[in-house]
């Protein structure tokens, strides 16, 4: 029986071994999935732009992989579902997307052509090629690709969305493991029957020839054992007339020894030997054997075939973020930080070359003015200073937008290399609709104090209003410029807190006053600077209040033909003339962030700030 149970097991796995090994060589399907949407045939021809839904992209597991093909330039980007279709709009679009497993391809829109969309903040990645390009995308519904040509031209219709076919194949490692182990435990088997074989026979025959030596000697043991007894046993008294006979006389011993079997049953059995229960012992080892062997295949056949399902679920659990750690807002700090990389790559060739016009594609309001300005300055009057370095890291600071609507704004502070936790400067970035980059609009390079407590990153900022502050944000700067005038005597004064700031312009001023003496007079005014005012709600629900004013100093002699002469290195560089009549006009380009309390009776308090001299012109 072992025998023919071992040629079943040797046949199944040699089945099992052939189909594992089968489904790796003959008959492995293929490595990749390949979708091609039919853009030529079910969408426009004309279309600037093609998006690949996000959907389409989660139909397999693993790295989508998009390959665009095109007779011109061909550029392809990947970005959030909400933000491709903000930047998308109203143009004219082949929206490829599935209904069920198939892919379709709708034409919609109505702009014919768009603006180039290579180099949007938008994207988290993009990439160009001449007339073909390839691009990994992750598979995710809420991601999706754009592609383009250069926004005038039609987008290249030749698509092609690969997936990588994770595990193909998921029995090859359980059927060949079931095989190895059928083929050991068939091996197992021929050899315990081999041995079961071998031993058998001699147990039998030396049996057969201890039995041999004839029945008489097993009577004779007998009779001498129950003789032995009765000479032992006290003879009864004869109660009869010698009608019973004497034992060897008249009776046959073979009665009297079966009647002494008969009387004492035990006795005629014969004693189990250890050789005899050895052998049943061993007779039950294969049983054994071969329930555990059933054994070991169950188990492994549980851990093969639950392995996958385990690394799976093991992955999840490793890879997927709890709740207090997924960001909510339509901007990450990765994705940030490399527009602040660009944005200060831009600033240095900006600085270098003095170019007003590259720093206009990254810088807006008054940051823009004030480096401009600089910039004016410095090329006219070489020793002039530029304004503070534009860094971008290391970010300790990164507050963007809860919501996603534009515009957005972001607020980040660097921190300073040499003083460790502490920013040195806070800036303040908008992206004004979605087919525009982030650019700055406030820097505040001078801090007072530590930023008050923020709302978390993963969760954002939200704008205030006038009404949700105790001094409305659009009235800040206008209130703190009348304390700048008027000191404690403005009817501000008691709604801001002294500050350092506030004590040195006034003093600057004072001492400029007391230097033009009776040749000249000083005018001074704080008109609004370009950026608008801009509130972002703390995690308390203060505000911190960012606004612009320009520090105007209107110089004029002081009586009528009068002069003013011994101008300043840089006022008579600027104007050409170490002294003038008509008098100077100066700008300092002035930059403000305020802690105000969303509560009554609160003091706001300056925070920190940015001074720079903007301008110098002679008065008409």
């Amino acid at each position: 029986m072992r025998f023919y149970t071992a040629v079943v097991m040797f046949a199944v796995s040699a089945l099992a071994l052939i189909i594992g090994f089968g489904q790796q060589t003959i008959w492995r399907p293929p490595s990749e999935i390949i979708e091609t949407p039919a853009i030529s045939e079910q969408g426009s021809a004309d279309a600037p732009l093609t998006v690949i839904d996000g959907t389409v992209l989660d139909q397999h597991d693993g790295k989508a992989t998009v390959r665009v093909s095109g007779t011109d330039r061909a550029f392809a980007a990947v970005g959030p579902s909400d933000d491709v279709d903000a930047w998308v709009a109203d143009a004219q679009v082949n929206r490829v997307s599935t209904e069920g497993r198939d892919l379709t391809v709708s034409a919609s829109g109505d702009e014919a052509t768009v603006p180039d969309p290579a180099g949007s903040d938008l994207w988290t990645s993009e990439q160009s090629g001449s007339g073909t390009l390839t691009m990994e995308v992750d598979s995710s519904s809420s991601t999706s690709v754009i592609i383009a040509s250069d926004g005038t031209h039609p987008a290249p219709a030749d698509v092609t969305v690969t997936w990588p076919n994770i595990n193909p194949t998921p029995w090859v490692r359980p059927l060949q493991v079931i095989g190895y182990l059928l083929l050991l435990g068939g091996f197992v088997l021929l050899l315990i029957d081999r041995f079961a074989d071998r031993r058998g026979p001699r147990r039998r025959s030396h049996r057969r020839r201890r039995l041999g030596r004839g029945g008489a000697e097993a009577v004779d043991v007998r009779e001498s054992v129950a003789g032995a007894e009765d000479a032992e046993a006290p003879r009864p008294a004869d109660t009869t007339d010698g009608d019973a006979d004497a034992p060897g006389q008249g009776g046959s011993g073979t009665d009297d020894a079966a009647g002494s079997a008969l009387a004492n049953p035990d006795r005629s059995r014969p004693e189990a030997s250890p050789r005899s229960s050895r052998s049943t012992r061993s007779m039950r080892r294969p049983g054994r054997l071969a329930a555990l062997l059933a054994v070991a295949i169950s188990s492994a056949l549980a851990v093969t075939g639950c392995a996958s399902g385990a690394s799976d679920t093991e992955s999840e659990s490793a890879t997927a973020p709890s709740d207090d750690t997924v960001s909510t807002t339509p901007v990450l700090k990765a994705h940030f930080q490399t527009i602040l990389d660009e944005v200060a790559q831009v600033a240095d060739q900006a600085d270098a070359s003095l170019d007003g016009d590259l720093l206009a594609t990254r810088f807006a309001g008054e940051a823009l003015s004030a480096r401009q300005g600089a910039y004016t300055i410095k090329a006219k009057y070489g020793e002039a200073t530029l304004p503070d370095r534009v860094v971008s890291s290391p970010m300790s600071v990164f507050l963007p937008p809860t919501s996603a609507d534009f515009p957005r704004t972001v607020m980040v502070a660097v921190e300073d290399d040499q003083a460790e936790g502490q920013p040195k400067r806070l800036m303040v970035l908008r992206q004004d609709s979605p087919r525009e980059n982030y650019k700055v609009v406030s820097i505040i390079s001078h801090l007072f104090a530590g930023v008050p407590d923020l709302p978390s990153e993963l969760v954002g900022t939200t704008m205030l209003g006038d009404d949700q502050l105790s001094i409305p944000a659009s009235q800040a700067g206008t209130r703190y410029s009348d304390i700048l005038l008027n000191g404690d005597s403005s009817q501000f004064a008691t709604e801001f807190t002294a500050d350092e700031f506030l004590t040195t312009r006034r003093e600057k001023v004072t001492q400029q006053r007391d230097k033009l003496g009776e040749d000249g007079k000083l005018d001074v005014s704080y008109p609004a600077g370009a950026t608008e005012p801009i509130a972002l709600a703390t995690a308390d629900g203060d505000g911190l209040v960012f606004v612009s004013l320009d520090e105007t100093w209107d110089v004029r002699p002081a009586k009528e033909n009068g002069v003013i002469k011994d101008l300043p290195a840089l006022d008579a560089a600027m104007i050409g003339a170490s002294e003038t009549k008509k008098g100077l006009e100066r700008t300092y380009s002035t930059m403000l962030v305020f802690s105000v309390p969303k509560d009554a009776g609160g003091q706001a308090q300056l925070v920190g700030y940015s001074w720079q001299q903007a301008s110098v012109k002679e008065l008409e």
